[in-house]
């Protein structure tokens, strides 16, 4: 009965089967072996090794016993004490595909391809129909560049168990990497359909959708990742590169930041920090629809609205909703002066940047000024110095 409520996922019910059965009949070496794996499953990992300790004092030969203890040491992280089990379990019964299966997920670990990809074929030469040895021994051959036969391999593991989210998410992956960019799609939104909740998958396929050109759908789905897990890092800096590369650098410089608070160490932290500091000195500068002195009233009759860009700039909104204001309250001509750098026509990511406001808030029933170029002081100047006219 413990048995059915755990594959039914009553675990705590599993739970209290077991311990009954153990009470009736201490000696019963498939109760204590069973209650270890559910105790695994609820992450008591120490009390899963003290089951499977006691299944396999009372019978030495029990290959199975051997084999869950080595897939929790595995889940500790001591892959070595893990290979010892698998190896028992082995020599226990050599035909034991799970055995091989897990011993191979540990030197897939440890950086062993080889003996990983021997397991694996072992684990399939066993157990013909191994739906997850065809799964992970697919991912071991993407990870050494081997995409024809990491596909070759997920194929084989989505015939033999349609429902298996990671081998469509693994394929998805080795289609996105050698070019195959709408089937890699397919691929992940039916890991998703299977697993709403596959943070992975909405990465990855974000990921190619940012390879398609389609930026605003990746960032539904980073969206959709970090909201599922607030927690992993790369999905902030991949969607702060998407930002970025859509010309929103606040929103890129927050989820830059966010990436380096929860990835500190990450080697590439100075590339990223300078790219925050570049984003941060564009914005330094008052650079769209307003006059260098920052002045509201240039005559009697006619109004500059203001747009700054940066932490301490207005949101388009707000100026658009100002710009109403303006005119309901009787100022007579409203006039855009933006500020250019180098030049109007020059084409530099400050400018382009400017024209996009400008065409954000073309709606609005405002005179397009002349405009005037300006040179940034200080870090702006610095960081912007290749698009600055020189000074005399």
């Amino acid at each position: 009965r413990g048995k059915v409520h755990g594959d039914l996922g009553n675990l705590d019910q599993a739970i209290r089967d077991y311990n009954q059965a153990i009470e009736l009949n201490p000696d019963m070496v498939e109760a204590y072996d069973n209650r270890g794996n559910v105790y695994a499953r609820l992450g008591n990992l120490d009390q899963a090794i003290a089951d499977y300790n006691q299944a396999i004092e009372l019978d030495p030969d029990l290959a199975l016993a051997y084999a869950n203890r080595g897939s929790v040491y595995a889940g500790l992280g001591n892959f070595d004490h893990a290979i010892v089990d698998y190896n028992k379990a082995i020599a226990l019964n050599p035909e034991l595909a799970l055995a091989y299966m897990r011993r191979g997920l540990a030197y897939d670990y440890l950086g062993d391809i080889d003996q990983a990809l021997h397991d694996y074929d072992k684990a399939i030469e066993f157990k013909p129909d191994y739906a997850l040895a065809y799964g992970d021994r697919g991912r071991v051959y993407a990870s050494i560049g081997n995409f024809e036969q990491a596909i070759r391999n997920y194929d084989q593991a989505i015939e033999l168990d349609p429902d298996y989210a990671d081998a469509y998410n693994g394929r998805g992956y080795a289609y996105a990497i050698t070019g195959n960019l709408e089937q890699a799609i397919r691929d992940y939104d039916q890991a998703i359909e299977l697993d709403p909740d596959y943070t992975g998958a909405y990465i990855n396929r974000g990921n190619v959708y940012v390879k398609m050109g389609d930026i605003e759908q990746a960032i539904r789905d980073y969206d959709q990742a970090i909201e599922l897990d607030a927690d992993y890092a790369g999905t902030y800096l991949a969607r702060g590169a998407a930002y970025y590369e859509m010309g929103k650098h606040d929103q890129a410089i927050a989820d830059f930041e966010s990436y380096l608070e929860l990835a500190p160490d990450d080697p590439a932290r100075g590339q990223i920090e300078a790219m925050i500091e570049e984003m941060q000195a564009l914005q330094d500068v008052t650079f769209a629809v307003a006059n260098r002195d920052a002045k509201l009233h240039a005559g009697p009759a006619t109004n500059y609205p203001i747009i700054g860009n940066g932490k301490a700039g207005q949101e388009l909104e707000v100026v658009a909703r100002n710009v109403r204001a303006y005119a309901e309250a009787g100022i007579p001509r409203l006039v855009w002066n933006p500020c250019w750098v180098v030049s109007p026509e020059e084409n530099n990511p400050w400018n382009r940047r400017t024209r996009e406001v400008l065409a954000a808030l073309a709606d609005l029933d405002v005179e397009a000024g002349k405009g005037n170029v300006v040179q940034p002081d200080g870090q702006a100047q610095r960081r912007l110095a290749s698009y600055m006219p020189a000074r005399v």
